[in-house]
């Protein structure tokens, strides 16, 4: 990802006039212009009511990524040791226990603690019907809900004066008298303690699926893009790891091993895809050797064959 950090210079950003500031932050794409209208007081059957418009700054996603992951850096000391002392206490009170009571207790404290992220502010549900017609109301999964607070999160602590700060590269500025003082900055510290407190219980519990801080669910979000070539998530998860360290050469072997037990569709050519979307790879073509042509490959591909037998049906 791209930093941000220190890419004004200050005494030059200093010198221009307001306005000539905001067109200046807008021209490097670094923020942009809001258009807000208020959602209160207005008469929906007064149709020529006179609507006043607000406009704010606000930065772009890029920079907003880039300045909350500095955030959570800066005071990163804070929320690990939050999160080390937790489970301190934690790990003295499941010693020695079953793990279904460890899981119990474990249970209790991811409520709790969950109990703590603002949820009554918006409930999600969906409605489902079962398998004998009747309507379910269920709830969001806690961790696509818990995405959306972080989002939120992200938006209130990009305060034009801190984000400024953040671009100026000043370090010094963001110390623990600002955290003492900016809400905004506190509350996002508690919610990341929160947060990481939650993905290690159900890490270690499995409560829920975890599809949005666990590397499964950044794994699970890549599948779901590829399953024009892939059948099983398994087998994505270990063409995925295995690719990296892989030679061209030998990625033209670990294909055909995946072709010859059946463990992907679709064509070679979405297989390249694959390989510069998610990979970076340039790619260009896999190649096929007929048998016993390169010796090497051959055994390559035995290699790989042994190795994916697991997730075959093939005896």
């Amino acid at each position: 990802m791209k930093t941000y950090f220190g890419s004004i210079d200050i005494n030059k950003f200093n010198a221009l006039q307001k306005e000539a500031q905001t067109q200046y932050l807008i021209s490097r794409k670094m923020f942009k212009i809001i258009n807000s209208y208020p959602v209160d007081g207005i008469d929906s059957k007064l149709v020529l009511q006179k609507i006043t418009m607000s406009q704010k700054l606000k930065p772009c996603q890029d920079v907003l990524r880039a300045y909350y992951d500095f955030v959570l850096g800066q005071y990163d000391f804070e929320i690990t040791n939050r999160f080390v002392n937790f489970f301190n206490d934690f790990n003295d009170k499941i010693y020695g226990l079953e793990i279904i009571e460890q899981k119990k207790i474990g249970l209790h404290y991811f409520n709790e603690l969950y109990a703590q992220v603002d949820i009554k502010a918006a409930q999600f549900i969906r409605k489902e019907i079962s398998g004998t017609g009747v309507i379910q109301v269920k709830n969001m999964n806690r961790f696509q809900y818990l995405k959306y607070r972080q989002d939120a999160i992200k938006e209130n602590i990009a305060t034009l004066d801190n984000v400024i700060e953040y671009l100026f590269g000043n370090k010094a500025y963001f110390n623990m008298d600002l955290l003492g003082n900016d809400t905004y900055i506190n509350k996002a510290v508690e919610f990341e303690y929160i947060l990481k407190v939650l993905v290690s219980l159900n890490d270690r519990y499995n409560f829920e699926d975890d599809l949005f801080f666990s590397d499964k669910g950044v794994l699970k979000s890549m599948f779901e893009k590829h399953t024009n070539i892939f059948y099983d998530f398994e087998v994505f998860v270990f063409v995925d790891k295995k690719i990296k360290d892989l030679k061209p050469s030998q990625i033209d072997s670990l294909y055909e091993a995946l072709l010859q037990l059946d463990l992907i569709g679709g064509k070679k050519s979405d297989f390249i895809d694959y390989l510069n979307q998610e990979h970076g790879n340039k790619t260009k073509k896999i190649r096929k050797y007929d048998l016993q042509i390169n010796r090497e490959h051959d055994f390559r591909v035995k290699s790989f064959k042994r190795e994916l037998q697991k997730f075959s049906t093939e005896k």
